[in-house]
């Protein structure tokens, strides 16, 4: 997999996290799929709705 750039986590990180960080945002999927992570869900959709990866684009 790709590695990109993840604004949200200032850091770059596989397409696979990026995917679970945008279906938690979207209350696809719980925040518990990514236990390591503390998600802020309102901060999280700000900055993925600005992301070029963003999949409602």
């Amino acid at each position: 997999m790709d590695n990109i750039y993840c604004s949200y986590l200032n850091e770059n990180i596989e397409e696979g996290m990026c995917y679970d960080l945008q279906m938690i945002g979207n209350s696809y999927i719980k925040e518990s799929a990514l236990p390591e992570l503390k998600i802020d869900k309102e901060k999280l959709n700000e900055q993925c709705s600005k992301c070029k990866y963003c999949l409602d684009k």
